[in-house]
């Protein structure tokens, strides 16, 4: 996440990318028709935070709903969950909401 990187310095270790929400799935150019639910969610809390998210890891979110369950397992693992919701779209350059959805800007 580049984009995360250029908006806030911050230095990103690890990128778990989730598969989009159907309706935004065009703005991310993903063609998978792969759902969060359930194997996506599964492996994210049972195999990639156990082994990236140690005491003290800091975690940015943009999931949606299944928000509560990504943060229950940070927080087991003893990291820090920070959910910025659909202002990750925007930090990366993709409007998701409101009247300009779809449209890309340049950070």
């Amino acid at each position: 996440m580049r984009c995360l990187t250029i908006a806030t310095g911050a230095v990103v270790r690890k990128n778990i990318l989730i598969p989009s929400e159907y309706k935004f799935r065009k703005y991310f150019d993903d063609n998978s028709k792969e759902s969060q639910l359930p194997n996506i969610i599964n492996n994210i809390i049972n195999i990639e935070i156990p082994k990236y998210v140690k005491k003290g890891t800091i975690v940015i979110l943009g999931v949606g709903p299944p928000k509560p369950i990504y943060c229950n397992a940070i927080k087991k693992a003893g990291g820090i969950a920070l959910d910025l919701g659909s202002r990750i779209d925007t930090i990366c350059g993709y409007i998701t909401r409101g009247k300009n959805k779809g449209e890309r800007i340049i950070i």
